[in-house]
């Protein structure tokens, strides 16, 4: 406990008077005994804890903050309130002091208050220290003026109140506009700490219209606004989530409120009532009277088997929404998921799934009726169904009523009197296509035989001169039985960026063994567009790639009629391909051609829709479902029945607190691995400038002698010399050299010297050009192959500063070449040796990083494989 040592004075720190700071004597010597004299003690000296309140000294004696309050290093107390005895005759003792003065005209009326006493009684009276230090007597104390001061004491008391009411508000007002004014803050230190991304980094940005719900703490119901920011904050990231909740100061709930949330929703297997629910909503909501059309797709996801009690039955067992009670129903190894993806909208929406141990194609057949029937119930319109290449799929078809078999195929079949097509996956059919061809070797076509050895030979020579004709093939996609389910090395398989090197080999280079590969060239490229047209999704694509609409439908249909006869006329062998066994893939391009002529019919011609995007027809949209909920298992991707009814749950509530209007996939982003480099930045530093870094000295001391060295033991093959494919290659990474420095430079003399005026005698180069690509000057191609032969010779150096070696080896072998036009800026020579930098340096960050890649173990992986192997074998 802290008491005042001023006589008279009873202020306490145990009383927690309001605005009452008590403060240490002061160290200087001079102003200490003054404070010793102002307490009005006499042969006295205070120890390390005497203090003295606040009281005693006016306002401009401190120095306060928002916490702490300060004396300054002059303060002298100056005010005082003494309690002194009052004798027999009625009159006060007093004791003036030299220090004792008051200028608050308060203070001088408040000390006159009678006071009970027994023996002795005590007044509080203030003195007033006048220039001429003469004392003045209180006067006396009549009823009226009693009265007064009476009153004046009861307002003083009511004003202190009000005074402490307004401080208390005031301060959780501050404390309120504190946690709203570092909501933006919490948010960048979220970011900072890999908790969360960019999109949900807006997402929590929602929060600053309710700031006020946010902040209300021990609340027994939340708002909606609250529920909706809980469930998907904790969905995206838990430890964001709890991360918010203590800086928040419990704002949100707890996660076990969330879990009570989360059993609101069935779950159980079947057609979910909550997504039905939802879809009911949606059209009730509906801004325009145009009505929701849709595509189903459904697949099965492998789960692991296992049987798990719950306190009320078994979970684990084949369960088809109604669980019956049996010894002999199996165990579930598959959960079939049914999805909805809206065609002229853009969100997508889990409707139902099963537990199942295989399916037959008539139990199918009955799903898919009694899902569109529902669905229909609900105000939707349901226009295509999609699948994979399974072969219970196809026979599915046929008992809905498509035909699949005759020479003229029709993948439409009528329900309720609502027209609905099939549409086999065109990423899974590639995928047949392409292990039909890897496994059989050869087919027949009309122009002659398609060879996979064609494939292969583009592999190796590739693999053995170092470099890639402008495509991404490589050794895994020819040996890809260990990754078949792989959409993506098909893709790039089949593009038009192989074909383009295969017919470069034969045409431009004119390789033996690439003589008659046309068939094979046009093999891909026809696939290669089919599949383009059937995938598309974005309106400001070019080509085939650009959905269909009005305005491109004749050239689209065109190519799907020929493509259509073309795939008919192939042949295995000597039997046509749609009567082998292994004519699953193609009958389903045939079938996916005739359902987007169809739809085109129904929907964009009709103007019910602007555009038909086939990429919303995928089976994407279900695969990035699977991926979802074995992610929420963590380092456990098989997960069991139980596991997955616990994520179904929180994608389906995850899905319908989002906003249906907006799409919920994941954007695809563009990576530069490029980044800028020193020789450019001085180039840009440098223009129209004096100089302002040294020369290099070595290369320009020789820049006029033109001295050209015979190389030793030229009858010997040189491992660096240049073959023709070599040099092809290096012009066409010339151009993308030259395309990102004119991204960096801004030297218009320097710019100038990149380009060539002219096209390029380089086949391949026009080839490949489609209107983008650059011709880059034959002075950029003469360094790019300098810096092609250095890089060759030694790129078995593991330096710690290999760059740098290598580009001052490539400044050496410049010396004495005489390179861009004459007018070019010589008068300072900077620029010279920079540009000389800026462009070997680019072009062997482009070698050294595909190099990198090369050092990885090319060991088969095995991971992939074995993973799909134990979740498919349910363990």
């Amino acid at each position: 406990m802290v008491h005042c040592c001023v006589i008279g004075c009873n202020s306490r720190s145990e009383r927690k008077l309001e605005n009452i700071t008590f403060h240490s004597f002061t160290k200087d010597t001079t102003l200490r005994d003054s404070w010793i004299t102002s307490t009005g003690r006499r042969n006295w000296t205070p120890g390390k804890n005497t203090r003295i309140c606040s009281k005693h000294f006016t306002e401009n004696c401190f120095k306060r903050t928002q916490r702490m309050t300060f004396l300054n290093a002059s303060s002298v107390p100056t005010l005082f309130i003494h309690r002194f005895p009052i004798h027999s005759d009625g009159n006060p003792r007093v004791e003036i002091s030299s220090t004792c003065v008051t200028t608050d005209p308060i203070m001088q009326h408040k000390s006159y208050v009678d006071k009970p006493s027994t023996s002795t009684k005590s007044i509080e009276m203030d003195i007033i220290k006048h220039p001429t230090h003469e004392a003045v007597t209180t006067p006396t104390m009549t009823p009226r003026k009693k009265k007064l001061i009476k009153k004046l004491n009861r307002q003083t008391i009511l004003a202190e109140s009000r005074k402490k009411k307004l401080a208390i508000v005031r301060s959780k007002c501050r404390r309120i506009e504190k946690k709203n004014a570092e909501l933006s803050a919490i948010i960048e230190k979220l970011q900072s700490k890999n908790l969360i991304n960019q999109e949900t980094a807006d997402f929590l940005s929602l929060i600053d219209h309710q700031k006020t719900d946010f902040l209300q703490s021990n609340k027994s119901k939340f708002s909606p606004e609250v529920r909706k920011f809980a469930l998907n904050l904790h969905f995206i990231s838990p430890r964001a989530y709890n991360f918010v909740r203590q800086s928040f100061n419990t704002c949100l709930p707890h996660a076990r409120t969330l879990a009570r949330w989360y059993e609101t929703v069935d779950g159980e297997p079947g057609f979910c009532s909550e997504s039905l629910a939802a879809l009911k909503l949606l059209v009730k909501n509906a801004k325009s009277e145009r009505k929701w059309i849709c595509g189903l797709c459904f697949d099965e996801m492998a789960i692991r088997k296992s049987v798990q009690w719950n306190g009320r039955n078994y979970i684990g067992y084949v369960n088809y929404g109604s669980q019956l009670e049996s010894d002999a129903i199996p165990i579930a190894k598959e959960a079939l998921v049914f999805m909805l993806t809206s065609i002229n909208g853009s969100w997508k929406l889990p409707v139902g799934y099963f537990l199942i141990n295989g399916v037959t194609a008539e139990q199918k057949a009955a799903l898919v009726k009694i899902c569109i029937d529902l669905v229909s119930g609900c105000g939707l319109d349901i226009v295509a169904v999609t699948f994979d290449g399974c072969p219970a799929n196809f026979s599915m078809a046929k008992l809905l009523g498509c035909d699949i078999e005759s020479d003229i195929i029709n993948p439409v079949f009528t329900h309720n009197g609502k027209k609905v097509a099939i549409f086999p996956d065109p990423s899974h059919m590639l995928k047949l296509v392409r292990n039909t061809l890897g496994d059989k070797t050869f087919l027949t076509s009309e122009k002659g035989q398609i060879s996979w050895n064609y494939i292969q030979l583009l592999v190796e020579l590739q693999e053995n001169e170092g470099l890639h004709l402008a495509n991404k093939v490589r050794g895994v996609h020819i040996n890809y039985r260990k990754q078949v389910m792989k959409v993506r090395l098909a893709s790039q398989l089949f593009s038009e960026s192989v074909a383009d090197a295969i017919e470069s080999c034969c045409e431009d280079l004119r390789l033996e063994q690439f003589n008659k590969c046309d068939a094979t060239v046009d093999f891909i490229r026809q696939f290669n567009a089919l599949f383009d047209i059937l995938n598309s999704r974005n309106l400001k694509s070019y080509g085939y790639k650009k959905p269909i609409s009005l305005k491109n439908y004749e050239g689209v249909k065109e190519y799907l009629e020929n493509a259509y006869s073309y795939i008919k006329s192939l042949k295995l062998g000597s039997d046509n391909i749609l009567i082998t066994n292994r004519k699953t893939g193609f009958l389903g391009f045939l079938i996916c051609i005739k359902t987007i002529l169809f739809l085109y019919e129904e929907l964009v011609k009709t103007e019910k829709i602007d555009f038909l995007s086939s990429y919303k027809l995928s089976q994407d949209h279900l695969e990035i479902f699977f991926s979802a909920v074995r992610s929420k298992g963590g380092f456990n991707n098989n997960p069991t029945a139980t596991q997955f009814k616990s994520a179904f749950k929180r994608l389906l509530v995850h899905g319908e607190l989002k906003n249906l209007t907006t799409g919920n996939c994941v954007p695809l982003s563009d990576i530069n691995i490029l980044i800028h480099s020193r020789p450019e930045v001085a180039i840009n530093n440098t223009t129209d400038r004096n100089r302002l870094i040294e020369n290099d000295e070595e290369i320009l001391q020789s820049l006029d002698n033109e001295v050209v060295v015979p190389k030793d033991h030229d009858y010997l093959a040189d491992p660096t010399r240049l073959t023709e494919y070599a040099k092809q290659v290096i012009i066409y990474i010339a151009g993308f050299v030259v395309t990102k420095l004119e991204t960096q430079l801004k030297c218009e003399q320097c710019l100038s010297t990149l380009r060539s005026p002219e096209k390029l005698n380089n086949t391949f180069l026009i080839r490949k050009d489609k209107g983008g690509l650059c011709h880059p000057s034959k002075h950029v191609v003469i360094l790019c192959e300098i810096a092609e032969e250095v890089y060759r010779k030694n790129k078995m150096l593991k330096k710690k500063d290999l760059l740098h070696h290598l580009l001052q080896k490539c400044l050496k072998k410049c010396i004495g070449l005489r390179l861009f036009s004459a007018d070019y800026h010589f008068a300072d020579l900077t620029h010279y040796s920079l540009l000389l930098k800026a462009i070997c340096k680019k072009y062997l960050n482009v070698r050294i990083h595909y190099a990198t890649k090369l050092m990885i173990n090319n060991d088969d992986n095995i991971r992939n494989m074995y993973t799909k192997l134990i979740l498919f074998k349910g363990q």
